[in-house]
């Protein structure tokens, strides 16, 4: 039964809805609302000029009910008729039933004789005289829901539901966390409702699932008021709930648009919003003082949508939250009250993830972040499909195929006008290096925007571009920092900011301002990504870090440079060059590579990795460090421990790590042989920088007679899943699995205690 039509609700509010519904049918004529003539209450008389509808309703089955309702309408009839006002008027008797009358009710009202036109009806028929909502529901179902596409065909919005992993939605103010279906129940009770989520975090797919079961229960019978779904970037720069409700029924091919309006305004619809985050104001430069103020005139429509949705009729809203500075702008420039119920969009937890590729028949790329955003991101527009394609490709080329689709994508969707994707690409490239000159290597704020945007495209921005630069992907607003933006993923902002890196790498002689005072260097993956595409790496890397090491602007990029150098195990054979004035997280030495041309000169370090492997040579190759402030040594006891010629000057060291903490200590410990080769080789895949090593590598550093151990222990480290072979420029790279980086962890730090299965099976070998 429907959910408001029912033995549970009291007469007074069922005759309510039947005259909400009866008024909209007749929005052009006079009605009198609940009236006592004659000594009798009448539920509902409309007057449209020509004619007098006389409108009862009730709950009742019975048909002695239906007996009384009918004569008094009857005897009411007469009494007008003899009036001099109504004299010429038509009659008509309509009687409303909650549930489809029976048949003696039916057979009554048929038979009575009555002298004008009587019907009884069920309210769902009535309802269906206002608005056709299973023919709107049908139409509905041939066009797209917000950004719901199939990756591999643009054009193709048809995703089935069964793609859709549900993700949880947690509560603002209770964190409370439930599921799309849950929240679709909870719809019939009316109300505010409003989902944020992050860029690629699954809200068009998890609005749609609303609908479908919201749907779905409609149909059924369960519920009456009907779901109509909007896509908001349909309706840019429309201020007027009832133009865009007539727009979207012509675009749906709905040929009862102004029903659909009355429908809405009556409040028997269930509206639902998608995209706040993808709509423009109508309006520019002359009335547009701020992006603050260009935010609140472009979600105009949907703040006038919140304000004329009738009382206790449900509307629900979904956007990125990174298109506001915070969730108080959000709210008042929406214009949701504090009563609405506000939901994240927490997306995948590791449960969804394994579903999501059980289902899919596929493994996870072990060099692919698990951060939800990004991840569910990922699964949601089905850039995971291809998992047998993904598990065979490196890190950096999987990152540029990612950010290309990515790119692409987002192209289709907001930023076709103007932009291709690479344009897009470049401009978020640049973003990312922008990003590198903050304290953490992820923030801009809003001039640094407007900034790289000028750079990139020749022009300032309009308030559409402000706009959509809001709504970037991989970026996220800063909580308490009106403004500003950050990188939701240092993985995706490493990849990004390799693009300049690598351009740099090709022709540093033409060096523009873009990698100047960048502080945060780059992981293995940014620099991977950066030297993917160059022949000749070392011969072109050599010639970039002698030009870069002249200018003092350059400092991070000559270390990013320095290691790229060290990843592809070559040393630095030019002229002695200085890095100075900069600040570095962590510092790689590989004693067995020549890097004694090098200084870091009034530099803070964090750490710095001192690789030892005991031969002569190890001082002569070493980097010097001159006047710099360095966190900690790894590698080193003390500073007796550390060779001869490295630190110079008035360098400083805090901290040195514990010896028992090397891989020096691992060779002199108890422990068998076959185990040590495992730690080293642990160490070096989970502890040490990178994401990767060549074969040659996990050798180095050990006596000869334990590298016989090598070929077997990693055999069975990629058997236990810890790692993985990966192919780049005809190089097998050995890459762990991050998500083994705990059980990785219990073998380095408890080798004599922990019966993980790799560690049993090492020592049967």
């Amino acid at each position: 039964m429907p959910d408001f039509v029912s033995d549970t609700q009291n007469p007074a509010e069922f005759e309510s809805s039947v005259r909400h519904v009866a008024r909209q049918l007749y929005r052009h004529a006079e009605s009198t609302g609940a009236i006592n003539l004659d000594g009798r209450e009448r539920d509902e008389i409309i007057d449209t000029g020509t004619e007098l509808i006389v409108v009862e309703a009730t709950q009742s089955r019975k048909l002695e009910k239906t007996k009384y309702d009918l004569k008094k309408s009857i005897d009411l009839i007469k009494d007008l008729r003899s009036s001099n006002r109504f004299s010429e008027y038509n009659f008509r008797i309509m009687l409303v039933t909650a549930e489809d009358p029976t048949a003696d009710q039916a057979g009554h009202v048929k038979s009575a004789k009555a002298g004008c036109p009587k019907e009884i009806i069920s309210f769902t028929a009535l309802f269906s005289r206002l608005f056709d909502a299973r023919h709107y529901i049908r139409v509905r179902g041939d066009h797209s829901f917000g950004s719901v596409r199939n990756p591999a065909n643009e054009a193709d919005y048809k995703v089935p539901p069964s793609e859709y992993i549900a993700t949880a939605l947690s509560r603002e103010d209770t964190g409370e966390s439930i599921h799309a279906s849950n929240l679709a129940a909870r719809l019939e009770s009316g109300g505010q409702y409003v989902i944020y989520g992050d860029y690629g975090s699954g809200k068009s797919m998890t609005l749609r699932d609303i609908y479908f079961k919201t749907r779905d229960r409609f149909v059924a019978g369960k519920i009456l008021r009907c779901p109509i779904y909007l896509n908001l970037r349909d309706h840019i720069a429309q201020t007027q709930p009832d133009e865009a409700l007539y727009r979207h029924a012509e675009k749906v091919g709905f040929p009862g648009s102004h029903s659909l309006i009355s429908a809405w305004r009556a409040g028997f619809v269930v509206l639902f919003l998608d995209g706040f985050d993808e709509l423009t104001p109508p309006q520019f430069a002359s009335s547009v003082s701020n992006l603050r103020q260009a935010r609140r005139f472009a979600v105009e429509l949907v703040r006038r949508f919140i304000e004329q949705t009738p009382m206790g009729a449900p509307i629900i809203i979904a956007g990125r939250e990174s298109y506001f500075d915070g969730r108080d702008e959000a709210r008042a420039a929406l214009g949701y009250n504090m009563s609405a119920q506000v939901f994240d969009l927490a997306g995948f937890t590791d449960q969804d993830i394994e579903r999501f590729l059980n289902a899919k028949g596929t493994e996870l790329p072990t060099w692919l972040p698990t951060r939800p955003l990004l991840l569910g991101y990922l699964a949601n527009a089905g850039l995971l499909k291809r998992g047998d394609e993904l598990l065979a490709l490196s890190p950096s080329n999987g990152w540029d195929q990612l950010l290309q689709q990515v790119c692409s994508r987002e192209v289709s969707q907001v930023w076709g006008v103007g932009f291709e994707s690479n344009d897009l690409r470049l401009f978020i490239e640049r973003l990312a290096t922008r990003a590198r000159t903050s304290r953490d290597g992820r923030g801009l704020q809003d001039s640094d925007l407007r900034g790289v945007f000028r750079k990139v495209f020749g022009r300032d921005t309009d308030e559409p571009a402000n706009l959509l630069t809001c709504r970037l992907p991989g970026l996220g607003s800063v909580p308490g920092r009106p403004g500003a933006r950050e990188f939701i993923d240092s993985d995706f902002a490493d990849a990004a900011a390799s693009g300049d890196l690598g351009r740099y790498i090709e022709a540093p002689f033409g060096h523009t301002s873009s990698l100047n005072n960048v502080s945060m260097a780059l992981s293995e993956l940014g620099r991977e990504m950066a030297a993917a595409h160059v022949d000749d790496v070392a011969a072109k890397v050599s010639i970039a870090l002698r030009q870069a090491s002249q200018h003092a602007e350059l400092a991070t990029t000559s270390a990013d440079l320095m290691s790229i150098l060290i990843d592809y195990q070559v040393g630095y054979k030019g002229p002695p060059l200085n890095i100075q004035d900069a600040n570095f997280e962590t510092i790689f030495v590989d004693p067995d590579l020549d890097f004694s041309g090098i200084t870091f000169a009034r530099c803070i370090i964090n750490t710095v990795e001192l690789g030892r492997s005991g031969a002569a040579q190890d001082a002569r190759n070493f980097v010097h460090f001159h006047d710099c402030i360095i966190g900690k040594i790894e590698g080193a006891v003390s500073e007796n421990d550390v060779p001869a010629g490295v630190l110079i000057g008035s360098t400083s060291v805090e901290n040195y790590a514990a010896f028992t903490a090397t891989n020096d200590a691992v060779m002199r410990s108890a422990l068998p042989n076959e185990v040590k080769v495992l730690l080293t080789v642990l160490r070096k895949l989970f502890l040490q920088s990178g994401s990767g090593r060549q074969y040659s590598a996990l050798r180095r550093g050990l006596p000869a007679s334990l590298t016989k151990y090598v070929d077997p222990i990693v055999t069975l480290i990629k058997a236990e899943a810890f790692a993985q072979d990966v192919y780049i420029d005809r190089r097998t790279i050995l890459i762990p699995n991050r998500s083994r980086s705990a059980d990785a962890l219990a073998i380095i730090n408890g080798p004599n205690t922990t019966t993980l299965p790799l560690i049993e099976r090492v020592r049967s070998l």
